[in-house]
């Protein structure tokens, strides 16, 4: 970070100081990614530390396993903010390399593949895990962690744009980023915990994984690991704790470890995700685009129709499954996408196929 940006941060000790360094940040990032930006005013700056809550939208979303799920999204002033403090807590920070989640270069696919011919596998979910995040703990961490020291006024400040009554608010382009800073410590402890019982450990977000060549390592740490959460401020959801067997399917974040067995480790998409891709694309060939669509629930909506809803969704999943592991059949569906969107004539906003081809292209996972 350069010098002059850095002693805002050690020294400020008002809005104008905190002001000027937002806009230097925003300014920034606008040279490094040639747009222009906007400046805020101290009394923007003023608002959103007094009121935050004006500058959020409110609402919920279902979730997979069933109920729904409180997303606190911030407006887009505010947004643009901790947007462009996201790279701070990036340069300021080294995260765990124990963690996976948000971090450059890292992602589900590797947290996954620290798992790996494993016999068995650990899965555990920490309850309310943003909201658990407090904004006395990030002011701490601002002022007192291992990175630049920011003064109080700048670390408590920084720490208000960030937090939604009193938490991290889940919808926030910066919470993930700053629960990776916030956890240093918790992944230092249960990653000597695995090591004592001759595990591996490896954390996405707020889900845990542990594996073992067994299971009795994993029933004899799981009450510690508890206490190590408890400790540092975190609770055990009850209903999201699996030990999964090389008897039976083991996922880790969403996707499938295979050839334990076999002897032929891979990680792969669920085989019911590449039964549904492998439906969309069957419809769309023998029943038109239209058909596909509504047959899959894509009512399409801010100014985007249906089909184009349709062929975003499975261009989507395709681009996932070649990220996860571009094996032949998936390939395949990348080819099928490419002559139906041929079919069709150009997209009106969809991403080229090309796209999918030049990531096939440049993925350096071998194909099986």
């Amino acid at each position: 970070m350069e010098a002059h940006l850095s002693t805002l941060l050690r020294s400020g000790q008002d809005v104008k100081a905190l002001t000027r360094f937002l806009n230097a940040m925003l300014q920034r990032r606008a040279e490094r990614e040639g747009w222009v930006p906007w400046r805020w005013t101290e009394r923007q700056v003023g608002a959103m530390l007094t009121e935050p809550g004006w500058f959020y939208r409110s609402f919920t979303i279902p979730k997979k396993s069933g109920g729904e799920r409180h997303i606190d999204a911030p407006k887009r002033t505010l947004k643009l903010v901790q947007w462009a403090l996201v790279p701070v807590f990036s340069e300021m920070f080294t995260p765990s390399p124990h963690a996976f989640g948000f971090v450059k270069g890292k992602g589900i696919v590797g947290n996954a593949s620290v798992h790996l011919g494993q016999v068995a596998v650990l899965n555990v979910d920490i309850q309310g895990f943003f909201p658990s995040v407090s904004r006395a703990r990030i002011e701490a961490v601002f002022k007192e962690g291992p990175g630049l020291r920011m003064s109080s006024f700048m670390a408590r400040s920084i720490a208000r744009l960030c937090t939604l009554r009193g938490g991290l608010p889940q919808g926030s382009p910066a919470s993930a980023v700053l629960t990776n800073l916030v956890t240093v410590r918790l992944d230092a402890r249960l990653a000597g915990l695995a090591e004592q019982f001759g595990c591996r450990y490896s954390r996405y977000v707020d889900d845990i994984t542990l594996s073992a060549t067994g299971r009795t390592p994993l029933d004899r740490l799981l009450p510690r690991l508890e206490a190590i959460l408890m400790s540092e401020g975190f609770v055990l959801h009850p209903d999201k704790t699996r030990l999964q067997t090389s008897s039976m399917r083991q996922e880790v974040t969403g996707l499938v470890l295979s050839g334990a067995r076999c002897g032929v480790p891979a990680v792969n998409a669920p085989r019911s995700y590449r039964r549904q891709v492998r439906a969309m694309l069957h419809t769309w060939k023998h029943h038109g685009l239209s058909e596909a669509a509504a047959r899959n629930g894509c009512n399409g909506d801010n100014g985007v129709r249906a089909e184009q809803a349709f062929v975003r969704q499975l261009q989507g999943r395709v681009a996932h499954m070649l990220h996860v592991n571009p094996t032949p059949e998936v390939q395949r569906y990348c080819s099928n996408l490419g002559d139906l969107l041929a079919l069709e004539g150009p997209a009106d906003d969809g991403a080229p196929l090309a796209d999918l081809r030049a990531g096939l292209n440049s993925n350096p996972r071998k194909t099986r």
